[in-house]
């Protein structure tokens, strides 16, 4: 379960950092007149993709923490997802929401800077799964 666990966080990860660093930054780029469209065309699609990967994740850490008890790397990341949780229904849908309106540079500037932190965080959670898998591998 470790591995596929692995595989959905890095997914997340992989999808966090393409956004920070590619879609993110082109809302710039977009004219006015098109954005609300086309912004409303991209949460609609990528939301295709981050929920079932957000879902999946909860799922495999609540398995994760039933099956192998409360150990603190997997309570860490179960907190981790939390805040990522918190951060993408507290801060990035607010600015989604807002921008799905019109386009406004103050709200772009905002989801930029309000995703880092879920980005250092989804990041930090592959990390410590490498870890685990490395420090299961050497016990066995």
């Amino acid at each position: 379960m470790l591995i596929a666990s692995l595989l959905v966080n890095f997914g997340l990860a992989v999808l966090i950092w393409t956004v920070q660093l590619v879609i993110y930054p082109s809302f710039f780029e977009v004219e006015a007149k098109r954005f609300a469209d086309w912004h409303n065309t991209y949460t609609t699609r990528i939301s295709f993709l981050v929920l079932p990967l957000m879902v999946l994740q909860v799922v495999f850490f609540g398995l994760r923490l039933i099956e192998g008890g409360p150990q603190a790397i997997t309570i860490s990341q179960s907190v981790l997802v939390a805040f990522v949780w918190a951060m993408t229904f507290f801060a990035s849908v607010p600015c989604h929401n807002r921008l799905s309106v019109k386009k406004d540079e103050i709200q772009i500037k905002r989801l930029v800077s309000t995703n880092w932190p879920r980005t250092a965080a989804w990041s930090t959670v592959v990390i410590l799964d490498w870890y685990l898998i490395f420090r299961q591998a050497a016990i066995t």
